[in-house]
């Protein structure tokens, strides 16, 4: 056990390394790391941590956790390129420790390790972990929103329960509404489907939605109290009108995540190619965790889907799935 434990502790290490060292290779790409890197310092030298700014101008297109965080890092180390990249960096740590938790309790010691290695090797996730915006910080706490709260519907682990929404009030205070909804949207078909009805009420804890409310709307309220428009902007412009408009940028078809998760996972999908056996997935995760990550994927590319306006980053959250999906698939060649 000893051993065990000592070689997942230098397998992460070297991962946090590897992470550390990538985020100093290369100078900002413009627009979105020079503008949310500069709302980050413009907190730092302001003072200002209530209100996020652009040039001085307030900028509640996003929750203040990115800059928060950013501004933390930059009170103690100063400004550096790569203490920018440190959040999404820690946020992409955070992703795939919360997959080997999860894979290793519920399923076994050598898929989670693989199922970390395969999301590391995703174009994406490791081009996110590297790069100054939202996404991942988001992703990564839904990611483990979506795990403790799985964890506690299968053990009944209290801990689990509580981790999950203090996990869901910092994905929602990293990118508003889609922090609370989506991670619903995966758990509450998943307990219909396996009909875990009993499972319902005890998630929704009253001390841990007290939790949730205590971390999450501070800041909603302070921030409204000093700008009354903020809230219709935040939630109605910002969050519902985003969704389904077509003013927005970035128009692509219906079929522009389904390329860019192909191509991300394709160093994985050539070893496979007509070899993976969905019966075996399934034998291998077990019913239940087979119909919870295959409805996490399936959910997030749908969701993400729907709306116009498509940024690559948007569909990070179906990528811990699609990874564990893919590893499982690799194990069985073997």
């Amino acid at each position: 056990m000893k051993s065990l434990f000592s070689s997942n502790k230098i397998f992460f290490l070297c991962v946090a390394i590897w992470l550390a060292i990538s985020t100093a290779i290369r100078p900002f790409s413009v627009p979105d790391e020079g503008r949310y890197g500069d709302i980050s310092r413009w907190m730092y030298n302001s003072g200002d941590w209530l209100v996020p700014r652009l040039n001085g101008v307030p900028f509640f297109h996003k929750p203040p956790l990115l800059h928060w965080l950013t501004t933390s890092l930059l009170e103690v180390f100063g400004v550096h390129v790569w203490v920018f990249r440190a959040v999404p960096a820690l946020a992409g740590f955070i992703t795939l420790l919360a997959i080997f938790w999860f894979i290793r309790k519920h399923v076994s010691e050598s898929l989670a390790r693989l199922s970390v290695m395969v999301l590391l090797g995703s174009l994406l996730f490791y081009g996110s972990a590297e790069y100054v915006n939202h996404d991942l910080l988001v992703a990564s706490w839904m990611s483990v929103t979506i795990f403790a709260l799985a964890d506690f519907i299968l053990t009944n682990d209290r801990k689990s329960l509580f981790i999950g929404y203090i996990a869901c009030a910092l994905a929602f205070l990293s990118k508003g509404l889609i922090g609370i909804l989506l991670p619903g949207f995966v758990i509450l078909p998943w307990l219909l489907a396996t009909k875990q009805f009993k499972r319902i009420l005890p998630t929704l804890n009253p001390i841990a939605i007290a939790l949730f409310a205590v971390i999450a709307l501070p800041w909603v309220y302070l921030a409204q109290q000093k700008y009354p428009e903020f809230i219709h902007y935040f939630f109605i412009d910002q969050q519902f009108s985003r969704f389904d408009s077509h003013e927005f940028n970035n128009k692509q078809p219906w079929f522009f995540y389904l390329i860019i998760l192909f191509a991300s996972f394709m160093f994985w999908l050539i070893p496979l190619r007509a070899k993976w056996s969905w019966q075996q997935t399934k034998t291998t995760l077990g019913s239940p965790i087979y119909g919870l990550i295959v409805w996490w994927a399936v959910a997030m590319i749908v969701f993400f889907s729907i709306p116009p306006s498509k940024l690559a980053g948007y569909i990070l959250p179906a990528t811990p799935p699609l990874a564990i999906l893919l590893a499982t698939g690799i194990e069985q060649l073997k």
